[in-house]
């Protein structure tokens, strides 16, 4: 998400040349923005279309956005084939595009089983604050997740801190069973450590390709009671 970030399509090329990966096809998507007739920008809907959870976003990558993307030809005629399993794709963003992707893998995790946030926006802006308290109640899902974060990420007043909204999440997904892993450092809202470390996430991500994402067992007590082993 954001187009093409932390060098991914040159460090994707050199993992799948050593092996490191299965091939890939990547599709690199930028968010709307709204012109008049002029061409002059009104809005940006960056923020409008990634940070709402509510899975409107997902709903847009499955029927509309990735259809679309994979009707297309290579220039010397070749169509796109690519698997149908979730466990063969993954999506990244950074910031806003950080919880787009964790909420386009929570509601369709048929389609998107590995995660990588950066930075992300878990914060109270359009209700991404409460996904820590939805993922303790939620029956575990297929999903391998990373995130990246630092505590010198950004803070506001209104909505709260960047930095506490990532390691509420992270302690989350550790309580729900899932097999997660985070980068903590001392950074700010920035693209910086997501790159640096972009190449050993995407190893980490990949290492047991092709066997799928297993689902781990959660500690909510009531809710383990309730469910079919």
């Amino acid at each position: 998400l954001d187009g093409a970030l932390c060098n991914a399509p040159a460090v994707i090329d050199s993992l799948m040349a050593i092996g490191k990966m299965p091939v890939t096809i990547g599709i690199f998507l930028q968010p709307g923005v709204i012109r008049d007739k002029q061409g002059e920008v009104i809005r940006y809907n960056r923020s409008n279309e990634f940070d709402n959870p509510d899975g409107t976003f997902a709903r847009f990558l499955d029927e509309q956005l990735l259809p679309d993307a994979l009707s297309h030809v290579t220039p010397d005629g070749r169509r796109l084939i690519i698997s149908h399993k979730g466990s063969d794709h993954m999506i990244f963003g950074l910031s806003s595009g950080g919880i787009a992707a964790f909420t386009a893998a929570w509601h369709r995790p048929a389609l998107f089983a590995r995660v990588f946030s950066g930075v992300g926006t878990f914060v109270a802006m359009r209700g991404g604050n409460d996904l820590q308290a939805i993922v303790r109640k939620h029956e575990p899902q297929p999903l391998r997740i990373f995130l990246q974060d630092g505590s010198n990420d950004a803070w506001n007043p209104l909505f709260g801190h960047w930095y506490e909204g990532n390691r509420m999440l992270a302690t989350a997904l550790e309580f729900a069973g899932y097999e997660s892993r985070f980068d903590w450092s001392d950074g700010g809202h920035n693209v910086r450590r997501s790159t640096e470390i972009f190449a050993q996430v995407m190893e980490w991500m990949w290492q047991d390709w092709p066997s799928p994402i297993a689902t781990g067992a959660t500690q909510n007590d009531f809710l383990a009671t309730l469910l079919i082993p």
